[in-house]
Parts: C-alpha cells; structure tokens; sequence
C-alpha cells in the first residue's frame, strides 16, 4: 500500500475542477471513497452513518465518488442530502489495490498528501463500522 496517495482533479456539482490536495491543506479530514459500480446498500448505508456520526463537524469528511454520468452523480448528492463537501472523480483515478476490491473504503488524507487510517467498510459488521468511524471523529476533532 502506498503511503501517498496521488494529487487527481475532483470535481463539485457544478462541474468545477479542483486537485485533491486543495481539501486537506492543514489538518487531515476523512475521504470517503466509493463507486456506483459499488453496492448500492454499502454505500448509502455508509453514507447515512456519515451523517449521523459527523453531523456536527461536516468540514472534516470529504466524499469522493465515482459516476459514469453526472446526473446521476447531482442526483445521488441531492436525493440523499448530502450536506458533506462532495466531489466525482474518475473510476480509475486512484492507482492503488484498495481500487482492486470495489468496495466503498475511508481513509485520513494529510495535508502532505500521506493517508492514514484506511479502512473497509462491511455490511455484516455495522458495530464495528460505527465504531471505525467514531474513533475518527475523535482523532480529527482533537
């Protein structure tokens, strides 16, 4: 696994482009990466625990994802009412094994462009998902 991870362009909802190291360029925030090749259930219910959990503290938790057709991508954003900073990126911006599993995965990105914390997401295990994500929130609000 790399301990950086590469600087690619993101893009919001009204199709403007930013590198990714623009989000975290002092303290480290929580990436939540997925795909809509990804299953769907996995990611919404993800989605709906990031809500619950980072209610308070939006401006530490960044969603990347991945959409075909940004439609699709402006109607996930608002169907879902995702209040999180939200950005889509290509399928394949990301050069490394996490990408492998297609699977939605966080990760702690730094302002140096390390990441930390990577973390995998099941389904079958929501306590300990719960659990993942409230040990980041205490990191990155101290």
């Amino acid at each position: 696994m790399k301990s950086k991870v590469q600087n690619v362009i993101i893009e919001d909802i009204n199709s403007n482009q930013f590198s990714l190291s623009e989000l975290s360029t002092t303290n480290p925030i929580l990436i939540y990466r997925y795909s809509e090749l990804n299953c769907n259930t996995c990611y919404e219910t993800e989605t709906i625990l990031l809500k619950s959990i980072f209610e308070h503290y939006q401006n530490k938790v960044v969603i990347l994802c991945s959409y075909e057709m940004k439609q699709h991508f402006i109607t996930f954003k608002r169907i879902n009412r995702i209040s999180f900073p939200i950005y889509r990126i290509s399928k394949d911006a990301f050069d490394w094994e996490l990408e492998e599993y297609s699977e939605p995965y966080y990760f702690v990105l730094h302002s140096d462009m390390r990441v930390s914390r990577i973390y995998m997401p099941n389904i079958n295990y929501p306590e300990l998902n719960k659990q993942y994500l409230e040990g980041i929130k205490r990191f990155l609000i101290n």
